[in-house]
């Protein structure tokens, strides 16, 4: 390919949202029934999986400023849907709000590639790496991440939805990662890092057919790696903190292999459930008490000892994550300075939070 057809190729590239018509009624339908849009941002997928899968719709996320209505931030009341654009409002306020939160969301829109900022705030980036503060930051991705991973188990048992369930798993290893970069370099240096997350959880869900009921097997199978993740994430932290105002930013890469925690414990050479060696099939797993079994011998031993389904086969620990459920969602609400929730089914697929 000559460099002629590359530059072709790159603006084709860059213009594959925003030559888009809808994209323009998107905006009156913005500026018509909220006021006026000073941001929008193409969010989720399209920018994490770019190149990897045809898109079948687009997230935006619009700020606007001088609100004609009330805007009801993160709820389907203030979010519509118009051709392949899935369109969430926020008020200026609101999302400033947020942003001095260190929300992993309100952050990345900072550091998107150009063809992914329709509308650029003034001065946003600059803003964001002001406010970059490792306490709130911390705060943020493991209030964030936890919160995540209670949704997760909640979208399989009582939307009985596999697939957004798997997503919103592998979205807990993205927030992790995009913390490591933030902490580690004061910007977001590889948006697809934790790609390799959501292939290996989908293709566990789609392995174990999980279905409502089976999260303990997705626990079984990802809880010491998600404990692990938080270790790394707060080592880095850390790690930066005694940095800070010593070294040079670094350029490229990310922390994915750096500072990797691994979990001391129990050792064997065979499944504790089979009695085979664990290098003979396929999948080995780690629990968080250090036990390791093949992956489907754990999966076939949680669906059929349904008592006991959430502890150790050798040990009876808990093979859950350390989350506590009600600190973390009550922490996470009152980080999003949201007062009252509701549950809301369906589109959409961003906040959603509900009553126990």
């Amino acid at each position: 390919m000559n460099a002629s057809s590359e530059g072709k190729n790159a603006v084709k590239k860059r213009r594959t949202i925003t030559t888009e018509p809808a994209l323009d009624d998107v905006i009156k339908k913005i500026e018509k029934e909220w006021g006026r849009c000073i941001g929008l941002f193409v969010h989720g997928s399209v920018v994490f999986l770019e190149g990897e899968h045809e898109p079948k719709d687009f997230d935006l996320l619009a700020v606007v400023d001088d609100p004609i209505q009330e805007i009801k931030s993160a709820s389907p009341d203030s979010q519509f849907i118009l051709g392949q654009y899935e369109v969430s409002i926020y008020s200026k306020d609101f999302w400033y709000k947020k942003l001095d939160a260190l929300d992993i969301t309100m952050v990345t829109c900072a550091f998107l590639p150009p063809r992914f900022i329709l509308r650029e705030i003034d001065g946003y980036a600059d803003h964001v790496r002001q406010r970059l503060n490792l306490d709130i930051l911390a705060l943020s991705v493991i209030s964030y991440a936890e919160y995540t991973w209670l949704k997760a188990k909640r979208v399989l048992d009582r939307w009985q939805d596999p697939y957004k369930s798997s997503k919103n798993v592998s979205f807990v290893f993205r927030i992790l990662e995009l913390g490591c970069q933030l902490a580690e370099h004061l910007k977001i240096v590889d948006l697809k890092a934790a790609n390799h997350w959501w292939e290996e959880i989908k293709e566990i869900y789609a392995d174990l057919n999980i279905q409502p009921g089976d999260f303990d097997i997705v626990e079984a199978a990802m809880a010491s790696r998600y404990e692990a993740e938080i270790a790394r994430f707060r080592q880095v932290v850390a790690a930066s903190k005694i940095n800070t105002g010593k070294d040079e930013e670094k350029e490229g890469g990310n922390c994915k292999e750096k500072n990797k925690v691994e979990k001391s414990g129990w050792h064997s050479d065979s499944c504790c459930i089979c009695l085979t060696n664990l290098k003979i099939k396929s999948k080995v797993i780690k629990l968080v008490c250090g036990h390791q079994f093949h992956l489907k011998c754990e999966s076939e031993w949680i669906r059929a000892k349904q008592s006991l389904a959430d502890r150790c086969p050798v040990c009876q620990k808990s093979l859950r994550t350390k989350i506590n459920k009600e600190l973390a969602i009550k922490r996470e609400l009152e980080r999003r300075g949201i007062i009252q929730h509701r549950r809301y089914d369906g589109y959409p697929a961003t906040i959603i939070v509900e009553e126990e």
